[in-house]
């Protein structure tokens, strides 16, 4: 019977038909182990590649080497290194089961399996996973579940109860709890969701023989919530909370969906949702020749690295995106579990140089994807009122000559007082990183006394991003006035950009234009124009309206009247740097959610100010300078 509904199941995926979630969803369960991410074939073929193929055979020596390394490290404890999250240690037994449960299932070394068990064997014992922050529970039963699974023979029977029961007390269990309390995580849209269903999907199915009735009931939950978030890759595959947060929410939704489609057989659906099949080329777009990503809201500059890629590439069928991933990924797990060679090809002409992303609210230009040098474009519309945003309706940022001109500074202090109240009036809109000020766009009528934590741009505002012909245009009306809107026009002929900003307000103001960089700053002695100064590359940035204005260059403070909150980022070159499973960004365990100062890297801001405005139109152009 559970052969025949295999059978039903993956002939109606085959046909594309949504399949149903049953009332027992375990009903087609493949019997056995390894069932959950990988089987025994996928573990067979990576074997055969390592052997073959010479990026998969590096891959495999450099996590050997990687999993030499963790078999000396210390036993995870419980401790909330930072006062609140266990998610350093979550994160250490995950990127070990992952490790050194691949290099077990490629060698059967005892001494891979004897080093996960360690771990195991102690979170095992710890009073709880820290429900306070669910993430760290999340990962944690991800670690076991996956480690249960693919460790399944080589584990005695009395290590497989302690396992088996640790996922029920401390992960499903809590998870049920959170579910029964309507816990803000599991009816979210943000990553928070795919990551803490995605995982508890990989640890239910894992034991879903000896604990069928909770495993059941945790499939069906899980299933069900991750539809909230995907629904937010519709239409064009954008995401919201930028491309760091695309990692690390789409490979767990990745996760869950290759985990239910081993065990299952199907993924009930999730993966026709509408957008999600575009959802590969996000990152792609969202990155520079520099090879930096556009990281608006809480995200860092640094590459994304993302397996999901792979998975993605060969799912629907997109080639580019399964090249694109194996230029930027690092030796990991999933990456060699999803890697295929045969879907590589170096024909990427068919992905279009300049996109648009609603579903984010950014948008980018390029003037080619094989050019070092080419230039880029990218900036940011949409709202404001969703997870990890900032105050940047009308940002951008730009390279050209392999330098990041202009920049995003990306998030500050996780830990800070308040840093996710988000509310219109909450602590957030109190630091300089995600504030307007604190962006690449326009300040109106900064205040002469810092106001009592309120945001320099409307919170409900919403700016309508559109791109054709090689400009961005963005619908500025609801942030500055009917009829406000900044274009972005990308001029490859003549090697330019262009920003020019109409402005169209209620009465006269003031209005601050902010451009930050990490550039050396020489403005003309007639204010007009500013030459930057970059790793041996210059560019001119040149005022051509309106006639009165000038240039200053200022520090990437917060102005006199806003406020200044202790402990906030200076901005002397610190960045957020995200991880998730497939990252190599850090040291392993590492939560990296603290920017760190580099004094030789200090930011500051070109500015323009103007004062009486009502109606005007300000042009800003960027033009490379050869010395």
């Amino acid at each position: 019977m559970i052969f025949r509904n295999v059978v039903i199941v993956f002939a109606l995926v085959c046909l594309g038909v949504a399949t149903p979630l049953y009332a027992n969803p375990l009903e087609t369960l493949r019997p056995g182990h390894p069932r959950v991410l990988a089987t025994a074939e996928d573990f067979a073929r990576i074997a055969r590649l390592v052997e073959t193929d010479p990026r998969a055979k590096q891959w495999h020596a450099e996590l050997i080497e990687e999993g030499e390394a963790m078999l000396d490290e210390p036993v995870v404890e419980y401790n909330l290194r930072d006062g609140r999250r266990l998610l350093y240690e979550s994160r250490l037994v995950v990127d070990r089961v992952l490790t050194l449960g691949l290099l077990d299932a490629l060698s059967n070394d005892d001494r891979y399996r004897d080093r996960i068990w360690a771990d195991l064997e102690a979170a095992a014992g710890f009073k709880d996973w820290n429900p306070d922050h669910y993430l760290d529970v999340a990962e944690m039963a991800f670690a076991f579940g996956l480690a249960y699974d693919w460790l399944y023979d080589r584990w005695t029977p009395a290590q497989r109860k302690i396992i088996r029961e640790a996922i029920v007390k401390h992960g499903l269990n809590s998870a049920f709890r959170a579910y029964e309390n309507n816990t803000w995580w599991t009816r979210t849209h943000i990553n928070w969701n795919q990551v803490c269903n995605g995982s508890l999907i990989v640890a239910a199915l894992a034991i879903a023989e000896e604990s069928p009735e909770e495993a059941g009931r945790m499939v069906r939950l899980a299933v069900e919530a991750l539809k909230i978030p995907m629904k937010r890759y519709a239409p064009d595959g954008g995401y919201q909370e930028g491309p760091g947060y695309w990692h690390y929410g789409t490979i767990y939704n990745v996760i869950a969906l290759a985990s239910l489609e081993s065990a299952l057989g199907a993924d009930f659906g999730l993966g026709q949702m509408p957008g999600f099949s575009r959802t590969g080329d996000f990152p792609r777009h969202m990155t520079g020749p520099s090879g930096d990503s556009y990281n608006f809201g809480d995200n860092s500059a640094k590459p994304v690295r993302s397996p999901a890629m792979f998975y993605l590439a060969k799912r629907f069928d997109q080639p580019g995106t399964a090249v694109a991933a194996a230029e930027l990924l690092n030796a990991s797990p999933l990456a060699l579990l999803w890697y295929d060679p045969k879907g590589l090809t170096t024909d990427t002409t068919d992905l279009p140089l300049d996109a648009v992303y609603h579903s984010a609210g950014a948008a980018s230009m390029r003037s080619s994807w094989t050019d070092p040098d080419a230039w880029f474009v990218a900036a940011k519309g949409g709202w404001i009122g969703f997870g990890h945003s900032q105050m940047d309706l009308g940002s951008f940022i730009l390279e050209q000559g392999g330098v990041r001109w202009f920049i995003d500074l990306g998030s500050d202090n996780y830990n800070l007082p308040g840093y996710f109240h988000s509310n219109e009036g909450d602590g957030r809109w109190a630091f300089y990183r995600n504030r307007a000020e604190g962006h690449n766009t326009l300040v109106l009528n900064p205040p002469s006394a810092p106001p009592a934590e309120h945001g320099d741009q409307p919170y409900d505002a919403v700016a309508p991003i559109k791109l054709k012909d090689k400009a961005i245009d963005i619908d500025l009306s609801e942030v500055y006035g009917e009829g406000s809107r900044r274009t972005i026009k990308l001029d490859v002929d003549n090697s330019r950009t262009t920003v020019v900003d109409a402005l169209s307000l209620d009465e006269p103001g003031e209005v601050w234009w902010f451009a930050h960089t990490k550039a050396m700053i020489e403005v003309a002695e007639d204010g007009r124009s500013a030459v930057l100064r970059q790793d041996g590359n210059a560019m001119c940035v040149s005022i051509h309206s309106p006639i009165t204005a000038k240039f200053s260059v200022m520090a990437a403070r917060p102005m006199p009247g806003s406020p200044d909150p202790a402990g906030q980022n200076p901005n002397n070159g610190a960045e957020l740097v995200n991880t998730a499973p497939g990252s190599r960004h850090t040291k392993r365990g590492e939560v990296p959610r603290f920017g760190k100062p580099d004094p030789a890297n200090t930011v500051k801001k070109l500015a323009i100010r103007l004062e009486g405005v009502t109606q005007t139109r300000l042009e800003v152009r960027f033009e490379p300078v050869q010395e």
